[in-house]
């Protein structure tokens, strides 16, 4: 009985500390397949644009489950986020505000980096007005025309504000900007030179960013006059922008509120846990007043998205609902509402003639780490590669439970220890009292 129990003992020690099942190989763990076709005039670099299907169906928060395969062979890749290069608005120096006859003039000192899109800080409302911009590459160059450019302010009649010079890409130190006003009326506006109180310099186009569709719905439904999309998006895809579709026909100038509000699925949104974003969308196309159209010809604005970064989406799957705030107004002639998030590319060494597939869906996995992805510069491929439809993969086994025997079964484990302890302690016991009540034994 005593070496029933000690052997008892022993084999829950060794159980406890059981080494883990061995693992299936790594391409049978996997899911789901695409294949990969490289473009005709492969690169030495190829890349391929993931969609939200990738994300929604990797078994990860930020897609660590993904592997690429070579001719069934794993090939290091890296991963890119298609972002603003690090870069943010930064102020241009403003120097030399000055009132000059009918318009006001400025300097702006701009910084050495390319830019394309400056966005002035105007003490106005109710005008249009016409920028006509010069610059020069150093202080003993010629001043260039860089363009004209029409701003106004009609948030008055519940219409649109611009402000924003967009530019041919240039890299020009110094620029200057005359600036005639007119009233809403079209008659001369004099302004003191103070109405420029500075300029934002935004990223420039190369840098700006681009987007993958997630999800979209023409299901709008109205409360009043609101328009409001509900969609559904699975855990861990992105959600950072939020775009509309108007029907073609109706051309009418509008500026709304439109607000995004996202919560995990199964939850309502009066006791979920609630992400939000606002913004405004709006169209203006109008000929501008007579006085200035010597300059400018016309307005012609149309701003359709909203950035709306969440992360409510990316643990459990998330429900949105975009709602256009249309208040006494008529509602738009909404087609649809598109859930938007940055583009995310796959890029690999590529090889002609070899067979590529991208694979994923397994919870096992942790990210990988490759040399590959450490040294990898983007650039921008002259063809991307395609991505094939997602499909499951033939050769799929699930992944067996690598944890030890203690891992996976502690309660009955913990059970059976307390049960030969009780064991061995009741023997003890017994031998105990048969010393003592045989003491010559």
């Amino acid at each position: 009985m005593k070496t029933f129990g000690w052997v008892g003992l022993v084999a829950i020690l060794q159980a406890f500390s059981a080494p883990p099942v061995a693992q299936n190989a790594l391409s049978h763990s996997l899911r789901y397949e695409r294949s990969i076709t490289l473009p005709a005039q492969a690169e030495t670099t190829a890349c391929v644009r993931l969609d939200a299907a990738v994300f929604a169906h990797a078994d990860s928060r930020g897609a660590q489950d993904l592997r690429l395969f070579a001719d069934g062979q794993e090939q290091p890749y890296a991963l890119t986020e298609n972002s603003s290069a690090g870069q943010e608005p930064v102020p241009a120096l403003l120097r030399g505000r000055a009132v000059q006859g009918d318009h006001v003039a400025f300097d702006l000192g701009m910084p050495s980096r390319p830019y394309s899109e400056l966005d002035l800080q105007l003490d106005a409302k109710d005008f249009f007005a016409v920028a006509e911009v010069t610059g020069r590459r150093d202080a003993g160059s010629p001043w260039e025309k860089l363009g004209s450019f029409a701003l106004f302010d009609l948030t008055s009649r519940k219409q649109a504000r611009s402000t924003s010079l967009q530019l041919a890409e240039t890299t020009m130190p110094e620029l200057h900007v005359a600036l005639q006003f007119a009233t809403l009326q079209g008659a001369v506006l004099h302004l003191p030179a103070e109405v420029v109180q500075g300029a934002s310099v935004l990223p420039s186009r190369e840098a700006q960013v681009l987007y993958t569709p997630v999800s979209m719905s023409s299901q709008i439904e109205r409360s009043g006059n609101d328009q409001t999309v509900r969609l559904s998006l699975p855990a861990h895809v992105p959600l950072e922008r939020v775009a509309v579709e108007l029907n073609t026909g109706r051309q009418e100038n509008f500026a709304r509120e439109l607000s995004v509000s996202a919560w995990p699925a199964g939850s309502s949104k009066k006791t979920g846990e609630v992400e939000s974003a606002s913004g405004t969308i709006s169209r203006e196309k109008m000929a501008l007043p007579p006085l200035l159209q010597q300059r400018a010809a016309s307005i012609s604005q149309q701003r359709l998205s909203v950035d709306a970064v969440m992360g409510a989406n990316l643990r459990v799957p998330a429900t949105v609902e975009v709602t256009v705030h249309n208040g006494t107004l008529s509602p738009l002639p909404l087609r649809s509402i598109q859930l938007l998030m940055r583009e995310r590319r796959l890029c690999f060494a590529a090889e002609a003639g070899r067979r590529y597939v991208l694979r994923y869906g397994d919870p096992g996995l942790s990210a990988p780490s490759y040399e590959y992805a450490a040294s990898f510069r983007a650039t921008q491929p002259s063809e991307l590669a395609l991505l094939g439809a997602e499909q499951q993969n033939p050769a799929f086994q699930p992944r067996q439970d690598q944890r030890s025997f203690r891992e996976r079964h502690q309660g009955v484990l913990w059970v059976m220890l307390l049960a030969v302890v009780a064991f061995a302690g009741a023997t003890a016991l017994a031998t105990i009292k048969r010393i003592f009540s045989h003491p010559s034994v």
